[in-house]
């Protein structure tokens, strides 16, 4: 099973690699995996099958809808991850 890419044209800015690398360091590990759903904000834990990849991490999402959701503003749904030491 391959892991769908968001949208090609996300800038990649350092504020976003940084709230990647908080968010994959959130459940301890620094796997480049983040684990909880970053789209609907309800902390629930993700599913591999709901996955997708940004920058070499891969987010995954508690469902069909959050998934389609993250692909279609990646960069919107990252940016309303908690900033980094917060």
């Amino acid at each position: 099973m391959s892991a769908a890419s968001p949208r090609a044209e996300l800038q990649l800015t350092d504020e976003l690699r940084a709230r990647l690398a908080a968010a994959d360091a959130a459940d301890g590990k620094t796997d480049h995996v983040i684990e909880k759903c970053v789209s609907c904000r309800l902390q629930m834990a993700g599913k591999a099958e709901f996955s997708s990849t940004v920058a070499g991490y891969r987010v995954q999402l508690c469902s069909a809808g959050c998934k389609k959701a993250f692909e279609s503003d990646p960069g919107k749904q990252l940016l309303a991850l908690p900033a980094p030491g917060r």
